[in-house]
């Protein structure tokens, strides 16, 4: 059985590096699309579910956390991996509302996904 991937950055020749990397001769997989912004991503998953998602931290409209977390709610199904070429993981770190104490960015953006998600 293959996968279904779809890759999700707003960087036209990263989605391109990201196609290229994977080996042309494996059947495990194959590309259902690309998309530039969260919305897009939400757009192509009404229309054609994916197994798999791969998808940048930092787009316009719906950064990678939003879109990660509206798909966990409406698209459980769905795989994501969660890229980024930013050392900089400052959009995760938050204040836990129950406690008030603060969570690392690295914690906050597995919670902020969800645990499975991530």
């Amino acid at each position: 059985m293959s996968l279904k991937l779809l890759i999700a950055d707003d960087e036209y020749f990263i989605r391109q590096r990201i196609k290229r990397s994977y080996p042309g001769k494996t059947k495990s997989y194959f590309f259902a699309g690309e998309a530039e912004n969260g919305q897009q991503v939400i757009d192509h998953l009404e229309k054609e579910p994916v197994d798999l998602l791969l998808l940048d931290i930092k787009m316009p409209q719906m950064n990678g956390i939003e879109t990660a977390r509206y798909i966990k709610e409406h698209f459980p199904s769905v795989h994501m991996l969660i890229l980024s070429g930013y050392n900089d993981f400052r959009i995760c770190a938050h204040r836990d509302p129950v406690r008030g104490k603060r969570i690392s960015a690295e914690a906050g953006c597995r919670r902020r996904a969800g645990a499975g998600a991530v």
